[in-house]
């Protein structure tokens, strides 16, 4: 009997200790809790800043169009130059370069997104480049490497304007535009600046003075 009460009590001053050493631990992780949420109440989180500022020093521009012929020969070539304002700076600037039986339309997308951006960016017609194209030139008479003369009279075109930053001029395009701004690249190496362009006959990007 004396045997079976020892056995309870040494039970209950067990449960107990366990009892207060758990309140002791969830006293600890409280205190602990609370001095963290008064530290962060108190203290704001770089992060946070740092995207404000970033946020705050972005600037969308508004941006204006105009249409601009360049020359090549007897061929007049049409396009669309989007100019962002409130500027005062030289510019960079981008050519686009359409892709089979295309128009300069179709770069319209990514004229608009990158002149909110701060570049110009000229969009064309090939010569002969679809029946639908407003420049001069027969579809029959259109070819890789007139596509790559009407590009280099573009870039021509394009460095006598006065907002244009000459040393930050990339040529991009879709389809046989992409292999278009990849040969004219390599013709015209003495005028490129970069070598981390992605060049390809899907898409091109390309960087020239």
């Amino acid at each position: 009997m004396e045997k079976v009460t020892y056995v309870k009590n040494v039970i209950r001053a067990v449960i107990l200790c366990l009892a207060v050493i758990s309140l002791v631990i969830l006293s600890g992780c409280t205190n602990r809790q609370n001095a963290l949420s008064s530290e962060n109440s108190d203290v704001e989180v770089p992060e946070k800043e740092t995207e404000r500022e970033q946020s705050d020093e972005m600037t969308i521009y508004d941006f204006e169009t105009q249409e601009i012929y360049a020359q090549r020969g007897e061929n007049r070539i049409y396009g669309v130059i989007y100019i962002p304002q409130g500027n005062e700076e030289k510019m960079p600037t981008v050519i686009f370069s359409h892709g089979f039986g295309g128009t300069h339309s179709v770069g319209t997308q990514y004229a608009e997104a990158l002149a909110r951006e701060g570049y110009v960016v000229y969009c064309f017609d090939f010569c002969g480049g679809s029946p639908d194209s407003r420049s001069d030139g027969s579809t029959l008479e259109m070819s890789l490497f007139t596509e790559r003369d009407d590009l280099e009279a573009v870039i021509d075109m394009i460095q006598e304007l006065d907002y244009v930053d000459s040393d930050n001029l990339f040529l991009m395009g879709t389809s046989q535009g992409g292999a278009v701004s990849a040969i004219t690249a390599a013709a015209n190496q003495e005028e490129i600046r970069g070598d981390g362009a992605l060049i390809s006959c899907i898409y091109s990007v390309r960087a020239c003075k």
